[in-house]
């Protein structure tokens, strides 16, 4: 775990959509990230290297845009796999925190007119210190343009 994170391992992780993904479905069977086009462009490795990048965070957390995201792009999986998909979601949830912003609290962030809600949930959470872990560029560029914590995952994928 790089140094400069340590005040986040308190304060937690959250995963974007995308990371969020591949942990769900990774975590069902590593062969099913190539049957999704939302989790194809994944493989073991990158969830090997994301189980291993968040072990030693204390809390994992995330947000109610994130969980509908996440839910809408995997149903057609869900269905596939006998609702697999979403009793994995379930079981996260029961050990992960939630945590919730008002959705008009969301929208006056500056994120909000770029990047959407469920960026801008993840934004929020960068405020509080929790380590944000995406693929997606120009969320990673507005929270560390704001010196908040935040992780891409092909960094970490590129250093494991």
């Amino acid at each position: 775990m790089n140094f400069r994170f340590a005040k986040n391992l308190q304060a937690g992780v959250a995963l974007d959509t995308n990371i969020f993904l591949l942990l769900i479905v990774g975590s069902i069977n590593t062969d099913l990230l190539s049957k999704s086009s939302k989790t194809c462009k994944f493989d073991k490795a990158d969830y090997e290297t994301l189980i291993r990048f968040c072990s030693p965070f204390s809390r994992h957390v995330i947000t109610p845009p994130i969980i509908t995201e996440a839910c809408n792009l995997l149903e057609t999986l869900n269905k596939q796999n006998d609702s697999r998909v979403f009793q994995n979601i379930r079981r996260y949830l029961e050990e992960a925190k939630e945590s919730r912003s008002e959705s008009s609290y969301l929208a006056c962030l500056p994120v909000f007119p770029t990047l959407g809600l469920a960026d801008a949930s993840l934004y929020a959470l960068a405020r509080q210190d929790v380590l944000i872990l995406t693929d997606d560029l120009n969320l990673y560029g507005h929270i560390v343009s704001r010196n908040h914590a935040a992780m891409n995952f092909y960094h970490i994928t590129v250093t494991h």
